[in-house]
């Protein structure tokens, strides 16, 4: 179902055991029966519906990959690996979290979102494009009650620059966050962690990264780290599995 220009949502019955799945975690969809594309494409989960044992995810064609997705016929059966990875650390965001999304980043954070809700814990949203059409969710973030800040790049819609430029906004105004959450552009998730950090904040971030198995035997999507106690302690994180939510702190930005 196509729900902003290029981006589309498709809910997917599985087998799955949902109730273990974490916000932030992902799944390896098969877009085709053929042999290409051959890779699976990972997708973060956007919502989870228990009593329907499904879940759905929210992306934007960008490729092949995507547009064949895209064309699937309701009743379809598709191949699915998942949950993966390793999702938000709920037990850390203290009672006034701050979600920032950008672009497609925005599934795993509004699945997040529906998860503190239920935990009355109520998060401050903002979410940022190059434009008023690359804004998903924002009626679906209200739905749930929350307040949302807008950012596009070309100014249709909310503040015109970037969705940090209102995260310094609001901290240098005195709304502090207990904890940050974010994923889209990787220049984006580097200045949140570095905003966060120098206010000395919890803040985790969702990377996105090319994947080829995603359970961590083909280390296509190793990024750098190093420990959250020693920054000199450099080592290699597959975001398949060790992520793909890391602590901002662990990453080192090549």
């Amino acid at each position: 179902m196509e729900v902003a220009p290029y981006h589309y949502r498709m809910d997917i019955e599985g087998t799955f055991d949902l109730k273990s799945a974490e916000a932030g975690q992902f799944v390896m969809v098969k877009v085709s029966d053929g042999m290409a594309p051959i890779l699976r494409r990972p997708f973060g989960i956007y919502t989870i519906d228990e009593a329907n044992n499904s879940f759905a995810i929210l992306y934007r064609v960008v490729g092949e990959g995507t547009r064949l997705l895209s064309e699937m016929a309701a009743g379809v059966k598709v191949d699915v690996l998942g949950p993966l990875g390793k999702g938000f650390s709920i037990e850390k965001t203290g009672d006034r979290p701050l979600l920032v999304a950008g672009g497609v980043g925005v599934p795993p954070l509004f699945n997040f979102a529906r998860a503190l809700v239920e935990k009355e814990i109520i998060p401050l949203v903002i979410v940022g494009g190059r434009s008023k059409s690359d804004l998903l969710s924002i009626e679906e973030f209200k739905q749930l009650g929350l307040m949302v800040k807008t950012a596009t790049e070309d100014g249709s819609e909310g503040h015109r620059g970037y969705v940090t430029d209102i995260m310094e906004s609001l901290i240098a105004g005195g709304v502090i966050p207990t904890s940050v959450y974010s994923c889209g552009p990787e220049l984006m998730l580097k200045r949140v962690g570095e905003i966060a950090m120098a206010k000395d904040l919890t803040c985790e971030l969702s990377l996105e990264a090319m994947m080829a198995c995603g359970f961590g035997v083909c280390l296509g999507c190793v990024i750098k780290t190093c420990t959250v106690e020693n920054v000199e302690d450099h080592d290699y994180g597959r975001v398949c599995t060790e992520g793909p939510v890391f602590d901002a702190r662990e990453i080192i930005w090549e």
